[in-house]
């Protein structure tokens, strides 16, 4: 389940990335464009996409961890010992 969070997370920094280059490349080529309110919503809209893709990033690496955590710190039951074996 962590994989697939942070693969659709990952596919939803795209938009976010997108939106942040046509920003840079409309505010050097046509700085009028930067006031357009459609525009301004849409890169909005798409920033806040991305917002959410790191979010289910971050979500995804700290379930992974907490998961990793839990099977190192969990005890040694000794399933793999047989009776009559000598102790490490």
């Amino acid at each position: 389940m962590a994989i697939l969070m942070i693969l659709l997370g990952l596919v939803l920094l795209l938009p976010g990335l997108c939106a942040g280059a046509f920003v840079v490349a409309f505010g050097l080529t046509e700085p009028k464009s930067l006031v357009d309110p459609e525009l301004v919503l849409l890169w909005a809209v798409s920033i806040a996409i991305a917002a959410g893709g790191i979010f289910l990033i971050r979500g995804g690496r700290r379930r992974m961890r907490d998961r990793a955590g839990a099977r190192d710190a969990a005890p040694d039951r000794g399933a793999d010992r047989h009776p009559g074996d000598t102790p490490p």
